[in-house]
């Protein structure tokens, strides 16, 4: 009986160690499972034990996760799969097993991973298992990835003050989205769209200003080609120090989002979201800053006009009682100030507007407006203890209606009536006007350009002198012609005034040739004419005196 009993003891021990021996000889076509859409399907293959003779059966189970796989709602993710798929095996033929979960998707906070083990094990030795590792990823995909044409492969941020993830109050943000059609057909309907998800999960991208909209239709992309969505928008006043996380996804409205949406890039720092930080400024003296400044240009002068803008509080501290804002311009004589007489807290905004009246004599031109901010009143001396760092600018362009300080002027000319023909050796005068035709006194430099070929010149009277207003004034001109000059030649008159205004005539004239051989009794003539007028008249005696004597001296007739 004692030999019986050890026998079938011996039997036993030495079936179930064969059994064991067989059962470690099962595979799993899979190492882990990746629930990356909300169909929430998975399957993997399941390769019974090799030793398999058709005479043994096996069974085996799938133990889900313990502890549970838990969402961000605190659920359970439950799992199912059909059981007999795994019940009394004996084949070695593959078996595909599915496993279905009860994931709500959409409590997966975006690109984070859960995830768990499943077990899958022998029932008849609990300790002969393998392990399914299982993941689930939230993706901004409305039903996870799906679909294999879209894909987004390259992504750039761009932030206006040089610290792309790092973003303040008020930071001007780019992102630009390039999206490639990787499938075999055209794509129709494609759609980019941005979000930015704070802690808690909320999506605050309609909190973003100067944001158009937060989904941009690219139309159809062929295949192999590229479509390029950029969204610009500005970082509100009032977002917080913290960690967010912007996503981005592109689908097919054709084919819907449920069947060709993907979330994913390696541009992405974690694959399906990029760690934004948020950050209020620090700097004390950056905390209040004067933003969104609108003027209404174009101005004409005489116009009274209103500068308004936002002062914002973007700094980590809140301001109490006061602050003031002041506008500065010395060509418009601006020097103004609006007391706030509000707190100010972290992230709020006051409005704050100026008005002041164009002048009548503005110089038509682009204006640029500075702009400061005062805080952290100290009521004691009415002070303030901290002022912008830097400056704040806005532009006022000022045209029309506008009288302004011109300085001008115009150039006539004559010849003189004592040289009214330019004469090869000799000099010639021109007569010069010169008249003030701005509206204020003006200084003149006059000069004469373009006579060295043909002539020198002799003097100009008066070459700097003032005119008031339409005043005018005459200037003798002289020149040296060359005696070996002849034919038609020109000049400039050139008047200089203001800063670097120039005003030029053009006077035009004809050199006709000296008569050498005459010349010098000419000028003698003309140099002595009085005694010439002696001689010709004691000559004129002469003859009158002889022709008495002749006449007295002659026989008077019988």
């Amino acid at each position: 009986m004692m030999k019986t009993k050890i026998l079938t003891m011996f039997l036993m021990t030495a079936l179930l160690s064969m059994s064991l021996v067989m059962a470690t000889d099962f595979s799993l076509s899979t190492s882990s499972l990746k629930f990356e859409n909300k169909v929430n399907v998975l399957t993997f293959e399941f390769t019974p034990p090799t030793d398999t003779n058709g005479s043994n059966q096996y069974n085996f189970t799938l133990d889900f996760p313990n502890p549970a796989i838990t969402l961000e709602n605190g659920q359970s993710v439950g799992f199912t799969y059909n059981s007999s798929d795994l019940t009394n095996i004996d084949s070695t033929t593959p078996i595909t097993v599915t496993v279905t979960s009860d994931a709500d998707h959409n409590q997966l906070s975006i690109g984070k991973e859960y995830t768990g083990k499943i077990k899958v094990k022998n029932v008849a030795n609990t300790t002969d298992y393998k392990e399914i590792t299982v993941n689930f990823v939230g993706s901004f995909c409305s039903m996870g990835e799906n679909g294999t044409n879209l894909e987004i492969n390259d992504i750039k941020i761009n932030n206006d003050d040089g610290d792309d993830e790092d973003w303040s109050p008020l930071d001007k943000i780019e992102v630009e989205v390039e999206v490639e059609n990787i499938g075999n057909e055209k794509v129709r309907d494609v759609t980019v769209e941005l979000a930015v998800f704070d802690s808690s999960g909320k999506n605050i991208v309609k909190d973003l200003e100067n944001l158009d909209d937060e989904e941009i239709d690219l139309g159809s992309i062929k295949e192999d080609d590229e479509e390029t969505a950029i969204f610009e928008f500005t970082v509100p006043a009032d977002f917080e120090s913290g960690d967010y996380r912007l996503a981005i996804k592109a689908y097919s409205d054709d084919l819907e989002e449920e069947n060709e949406c993907t979330a994913k890039s390696d541009d992405l720092d974690n694959t399906y979201f990029q760690e934004i930080v948020g950050e209020r400024e620090e700097d004390s003296e950056k905390h209040v800053v004067f933003d969104d400044i609108r003027t209404n240009s174009p101005a004409q002068c005489g116009d009274k006009i209103q500068v308004s803008g936002d002062l914002v509080n973007i700094g980590d501290e809140d301001y109490e009682d006061q602050l003031k804002v002041t506008l500065y311009n010395s060509e418009l004589g601006l020097e103004l100030e609006q007391i706030v007489r509000e707190d100010l807290e972290e992230g709020e905004t006051e409005s704050v507007e100026f008005e002041f009246e164009v002048p009548e004599d503005a110089e038509e031109k682009l204006y640029n407006l500075k702009f400061k901010t005062y805080y952290d009143y100290d009521e004691d001396d009415d002070s303030y203890d901290e002022e912008s760092e830097e400056e704040f600018s806005a532009t006022l362009r000022v045209a029309g209606n506008c009288h302004s300080h011109d300085e001008d002027a115009t150039i006539t000319s004559e010849f003189d009536s004592e040289t009214p023909n330019a004469v090869a050796g000799k000099q010639v005068i021109i007569k010069s006007t010169v008249t003030n035709t701005g509206d204020v006194e003006t200084m003149y430099t006059l000069s004469v350009n373009g006579i060295n070929d043909w002539a020198t010149l002799a003097s100009i009277d008066d070459q700097v002198f003032t005119l008031a207003a339409g005043e005018n004034k005459e200037v003798n001109i002289i020149l040296n012609v060359d005696s070996n000059a002849e034919g038609d030649k020109g000049f400039t008159i050139k008047t200089t005034y203001g800063e670097n205004k120039i005003t030029e005539h053009k006077v035009s004239l004809s050199i006709s040739a000296s008569n050498t051989q005459l010349t010098p009794f000419v000028d003698n003539v003309k140099s002595n004419w009085f005694i010439y007028v002696i001689i010709l008249v004691n000559i004129i005696l002469i003859i009158a005196i002889i022709s008495v004597i002749r006449s007295m001296v002659s026989p008077r007739p019988l």
